[in-house]
């Protein structure tokens, strides 16, 4: 429900028609111009915000399921569903280049360092040199990868994930360079929303939607403690140099001190996937949800929501991660919805792009 005194804004850049399911996005930093993955189409959709215009870019590929922009090469490259990378020239809109990582599907995960990539595809994590356009690392960690978060220049926290759904998953802490485990940390009943680490704290955030759960552990993987944070825990983001911590639950937001894990603050939220991110120039939180196209935005100074963005697009589609976007330098955040059926499933409609202004 609305509180008083809410703003509600529309998307001042409007709404942008970009295939039946969008997957994930990428912007060019200084350009206002973002580029969309289709997972199901051999086009990306290209869309200037200055002009308006949302055009499509061939890729030749079955479709893609990850962007990302390069600055020193000023491509963006995308990871299709065929097994390949591909380098598009952001201002001519035309491949320059596609590399064949693997024989199908896989997921990227973009380094601190900006030059390299891991690469997950079933039980294999590999070291991908974007400059040098080869990969560097080549691991079999025979079992199935699920999370993957970067925790230093040369170590990764990794979850491995058992043969079923009732087996314990593992958290191993990987040596990138060496190919070697440093620490391991089986954790039973564990459905992961999302893994953060504070470097400066040494601390590793985790969710755990199964049992309604916060795990924090150190970086030698002690689990430290378990926290029952809410329903349905998923995405989490740092807020104030990493002293604050959010937690997207089910209906609400829980804001907690990262020093003594007291909760601060629990706001409610519109239930639906929701993409979580901090703005560090207004102090404030948004909560991206895909399944209304619709952004609220919570103040850390009263923990308190005090705005909602509402894209006015009714139509309720698939929820696909990865589809929020947060772009500081251009003061925007986007949302891609993913097209639905009728109650037939006779036709399809397309999924849709709406763009805000941060406050």
């Amino acid at each position: 429900m609305q509180q008083p005194n809410e703003p509600v804004i529309s998307a001042p850049h409007g709404i942008f028609v970009v295939g039946k399911t969008p997957v994930a996005i990428a912007s060019k930093p200084n350009a206002r111009q973002l580029f969309v993955a289709n997972q199901d189409s051999p086009f990306l959709t290209y869309i200037d915000l200055v002009t308006q215009r949302a055009l499509p870019i061939e890729v030749r590929a079955r479709g893609c399921n990850a962007l990302l922009y390069h600055a020193a090469t000023d491509a963006v490259i995308a990871a299709t569903v065929a097994g390949s990378l591909i380098y598009l020239d952001t201002e001519r809109g035309r491949v320059l280049d596609e590399i064949v990582v693997h024989d199908s599907y896989f997921r990227m995960h973009p380094r601190e360092n900006g030059e390299e990539l891991i690469i997950v595809r079933g039980t294999r994590l590999s070291i991908f040199n974007i400059g040098l356009r080869k990969m560097r690392q080549d691991l079999d960690l025979k079992a199935e990868i699920g999370l993957v978060v970067e925790l230093d220049r040369r170590t990764a926290l990794v979850e491995l994930r058992g043969s079923s759904a009732r087996d314990s998953s593992t958290l191993v802490v990987m040596d990138l360079d060496a190919g070697s485990c440093l620490a391991t940390l089986p954790i039973p009943s564990l459905a992961p929303g999302q893994l953060v680490s504070s470097q400066a704290r040494g601390r590793l955030y985790l969710t755990n939607s199964r049992t309604g759960q916060l795990h924090v552990l150190d970086t030698s993987l002690r689990l430290l403690a378990s926290l029952a944070i809410g329903d349905l825990p998923t995405t989490l983001a740092f807020a104030r140099v990493d002293s604050r911590l959010c937690v997207a639950c089910r209906r609400e937001v829980v804001v907690l001190d990262t020093d003594n894990l007291d909760v601060l603050g629990r706001i409610a939220r519109r239930q639906g996937g929701a993409g979580l991110v901090y703005d560090p120039s207004s102090d404030v939180v948004y909560t991206l949800n895909q399944a209304t196209i619709s952004i609220e935005a919570i103040a850390m100074e009263s923990y308190q929501r005090v705005a909602i963005m509402e894209s006015h697009v009714a139509r309720t589609g698939d929820v696909i991660d990865g589809s929020t976007l947060f772009d500081a330098q251009n003061r925007i955040l986007a949302i891609a919805s993913a097209g639905s059926t009728n109650s037939r499933e006779e036709f399809f409609h397309d999924g849709v792009l709406a763009v805000f202004d941060a406050l």
